[in-house]
């Protein structure tokens, strides 16, 4: 690997990787290296294609783009808690969230079947990863973050269990974190299961540690939500920790696309609803887990960690501002020591869910609110 300071290697692994079209470019992941104890994994964004309508549009990219040296990835930043660390970035290319493993009945412009194995990719870049003996301490990992942005979010969080665990034997760490940044799942009801299928998740090999959520899959009835609460069960000492901002233009956005193409009459969702939706969700990890923590900006920004913004952003905005810590520092706390404690934080007026305004986003949930101790 290049050791120049800040550069990145990209590495073509080939076998069963692929993207989404005969023509698109060959699956690659990329990698900047840094110490040998210190791990970063992250799953790059780029939209969905899960239908054919939304593949010939398409929704998704289709070919792998390398990541810039910015946001987290900026490791001449003093400020970037992980600059140091070695970062193995799984490019996207799929249209899948990283999970499916599918051919589709329908063609590429080609007339070559569209293939998402975006499942494949991962485990084949993870095989890599725990392959490369000569480059890791012998004594294992001090540090393993998971992370990721958009559907790199959902990827982050469906992959989690199998790293967290897989990893355990493979490539043992002392402490990790895992960190989704800007998609929590806010989808048309129902719409889930049958994505997952049509995915090709249920036979993707994420589910291998869960044989529930394996039935579930199969059965038409899987959510993101179970993925991710089975996640936090199994690794209670692991925190979760949420990026998300109130109004997020684009996960809205698509909201609307499934909601469009699965039933024509479903109206658009707006902030209101959407933020309730939200918050409902990180309350119901809250509620049941004691690992989940967010950290909820006062925005419709999409994603912050791979952006610049990522050094500027508070719970206010994309600026900053107001009196909260600032989105690098509250970072900054994960992976933690024992004993370390870390809060969600959100700028607002605190009310219950049930009492939330029926007309504006300024405001935290309660129910939200979270503290974590490291144990």
């Amino acid at each position: 690997m290049d050791s120049s300071p800040g550069s990145s290697t990209t590495v073509k692994p080939g076998g069963d990787t692929r993207c989404i079209f005969s023509y698109s470019s060959d699956f690659e992941f990329q990698v900047w290296p840094g110490d040998n104890d210190k791990l970063m994994i992250y799953f790059q964004g780029g939209g969905a294609c899960w239908t054919e309508a939304t593949t010939i549009v398409p929704l998704c990219t289709t070919s792998c783009l390398p990541q810039l040296n910015t946001g987290i990835f900026d490791k001449t930043n003093d400020k970037n808690p992980y600059k140091d660390y070695t970062i193995v970035h799984v490019m996207y290319c799929s249209g899948d969230a990283h999970a499916g493993n599918s051919t589709r009945s329908y063609n590429d412009l080609r007339g070559q079947p569209v293939q998402q194995v975006g499942a494949i990719n991962v485990q084949t870049t993870l095989d890599w990863i725990t392959s490369q003996n000569d480059f890791w301490n012998t004594d294992g990992l001090t540090d393993l973050v998971v992370s990721g942005a958009s559907a790199g979010s959902l990827g982050a969080q469906v992959w989690a269990d199998n790293i967290l665990t897989d990893f355990k034997t493979s490539l043992p760490y002392q402490r990790a974190a895992v960190i989704p940044d800007s998609y929590i799942g806010v989808f048309p009801d129902g719409s889930q299961g049958p994505t997952m299928i049509d995915f090709g998740v249920c036979n993707g090999g994420t589910l291998k540690n869960s044989p529930d959520l394996l039935e579930k899959c199969n059965n038409g009835e899987l959510t993101l939500q179970a993925i991710s609460g089975a996640a936090m069960e199994r690794h209670p000492d692991v925190p979760f920790a949420w990026i998300q901002s109130k109004r997020d233009i684009v996960q809205k956005a698509y909201y609307d696309a499934i909601g469009l193409i699965e039933n024509f009459e479903l109206d658009a969702i707006g902030d209101v609803e959407f933020f309730k939706d939200a918050n409902q969700i990180i309350a119901d990890y809250v509620s049941q887990y004691k690992n989940a923590v967010s950290y909820i900006v006062d925005s419709l920004m999409h994603t912050y960690t791979l952006l610049p913004i990522v050094y500027t952003a508070s719970s206010r905005g994309v600026a900053g501002g107001g009196d909260d810590i600032s989105m690098i520092d509250w970072l900054s706390q994960f992976p933690m020591k024992a004993g370390d404690v870390v809060e969600s934080v959100c700028d607002g007026h605190v009310v219950d869910l049930d009492d939330h305004p029926s007309w504006f986003t300024n405001y935290c949930a309660k129910e939200v609110q979270s503290e974590y101790t490291q144990a």
